[in-house]
């Protein structure tokens, strides 16, 4: 515990005519609980406690001197004294650490008289002329009476009561204080400490936030903040710099003032979403296109900031290329290499998706099964090379005898399915079909060798009551394998 009631041990520091007041209980202009005489070496009652405290608190560390100065500028007035400082006392030295004309520095603790204040915390030392003063005789020509002669201290406590040092007022000339200029110190030395602690706690404070900013910052992903009503409240510097706003640009402001509508309205609606489930999110997000006019598209975690007011705070990351990437590979999967044209995986997606259109509306549809005749001879002669080349012919006559809204796909090998929608009857699909046979009658040459190409084409025509899209698929193959077997390069009909 630190050492906070008088004892009688120390009512024996008092001068005896002073003593012999106290005891009496007489009234004097200094209360005298509060004064307190000196000895050689006074220690306070638990020093390694009060030691630990003063270091544990790091105040001469940290020491915000700003924030204490104007206390002793308080003090220095309220005593009419020139002299004024804030002080910590160690082991071995006396640490000055801001005042009233007077710089920080660093004396021997028991040539200074903050030393023997902290024995006795809970009194105020008061010297009204330190040069006559008996107690104080040894200190006359080494310590604090070489230049001042009045001295005033009251002990400035850690946060856990224990002396750590003093707040005192000084003058060249003898002088007395009265009772309430010494009440007033008092309680300007209990103000040291918290604040003290305050201004610590605001430094600390601040370098978490520089150490929040700098985080937020330099890391790889777009920060923000933004009120419930959707108003930005914070950005980090790399949201800045990637849109090239200036802090004014964009605190305040919505994403409607900042943004293309159809930015704007898909943010605010997934922030909205956000806010009233109180559940955080990620979210693939549409952003403002960028300076060559591509769109963007960013990866966003969202979440409620807690507090009084709660607000929506989210981190984005740029992930335009990873979606270009993407939408490559997903062309990839549903695209033949050879040809360019849709594959298996493409169609198999299409196909179920016309037939509900085609069965939604009054419009007819039809499947075409396509296959070149004898391709294997023409590979097994001449090879995969020559094979492949006519299959990229063969597929760019397909693609001529089509609209651009028809759907074509290599299924496999010299297999190919054409999806006609839209039709106004079922003639229109064996148009179609027709149209292709002659297309590839023309001569191919490919290597300085002519090739003679003809197809064989089955058509199966959604009925009215619809089937699935395999059975479709199915039709069409029958009835182009009829076709084939009357004789190849000509049309058969499912059904």
């Amino acid at each position: 515990m630190a050492p906070n009631s008088r004892s009688t041990a120390a009512q024996a520091f008092l001068p005896a005519e002073e003593a012999a007041t106290d005891a009496a209980g007489t009234q004097r202009h200094i209360a005298p609980k509060r004064l307190a005489t000196v000895h050689d070496g006074p220690w306070p009652v638990d020093e390694q406690a009060r030691l630990h405290a003063l270091h544990a608190c790091r105040i001469m560390q940290d020491f915000p001197a700003a924030a204490v100065q104007q206390l002793t500028e308080i003090a220095s007035c309220l005593a009419g004294a020139s002299i004024a400082f804030v002080a910590f006392v160690d082991h071995d030295e006396t640490h000055v650490m801001t005042g009233v004309n007077c710089s920080p520095r660093s004396d021997p603790r028991f040539e200074t008289l903050c030393g023997h204040v902290i024995a006795q915390p809970d009194l105020t030392l008061v010297v009204h002329d330190i040069a006559t003063d008996p107690r104080f005789a040894h200190l006359r020509h080494i310590g604090i009476a070489r230049k001042f002669r009045f001295y005033a201290g009251v002990a400035v406590l850690s946060p856990d009561g224990y002396p750590i040092g003093t707040l005192c007022v000084l003058d060249t000339e003898p002088r007395e204080l009265s009772e309430r200029q010494l009440e007033s110190i008092r309680h300007l030395a209990r103000a040291v400490t918290p604040r003290i602690e305050l201004a610590m706690q605001c430094e600390k404070m601040r370098v978490e936030r520089e150490k929040f900013r700098a985080f937020m910052d330099n890391g790889p992903t777009l920060a923000f903040i933004k009120d419930p009503e959707g108003r930005y409240e914070y950005v980090n510097q790399r949201l800045l710099d990637r849109f090239k706003f200036r802090h004014e640009d964009i605190i305040g402001k919505t994403d409607a003032e900042l943004w293309p509508s159809y930015v704007a309205e898909r943010l605010r609606a997934n922030d909205i979403a956000v806010m009233s489930s109180g559940r955080p999110v990620e979210i693939t997000e549409p952003g403002p296109s960028d300076e060559n006019g591509e769109p963007t598209w960013w990866q966003s975690s969202k979440f409620v900031v807690p507090g009084e007011q709660p607000m929506l705070g989210g981190v984005a990351m740029d992930v335009s290329g990873l979606k270009i990437m993407q939408a490559r590979l997903e062309q990839l999967v549903r695209t033949d290499p050879l040809t360019q044209m849709p594959n298996r995986v493409a169609l198999h997606e299409y196909l179920p998706v016309a037939i509900t259109n085609s069965l939604r509306s009054t419009e007819r549809m039809a499947v075409l099964f396509v296959d070149i005749d004898r391709f294997k001879q023409v590979n097994d002669t001449f090879g995969h090379e020559v094979g492949d080349l006519l299959l990229i012919e063969f597929s760019s006559r397909v693609r001529a005898c089509v609209r651009k809204s028809d759907f074509v796909a290599r299924l496999a090998g010299d297999e190919f399915v054409i999806v006609l929608e839209r039709l106004t009857g079922v003639a229109q699909a064996r148009q179609v079909a027709q149209k292709l046979v002659r297309s590839m009658q023309a001569p191919v040459v490919i290597n300085g060798t002519t090739h003679t190409l003809s197809t064989s084409v089955g058509v199966a025509v959604l009925p009215p009551a619809g089937v699935d899209a395999q059975t479709l698929l199915d039709q069409a193959d029958q009835a182009m394998y009829r076709a084939k077997a009357a004789g190849r390069n000509q049309i058969a009909s499912a059904g």
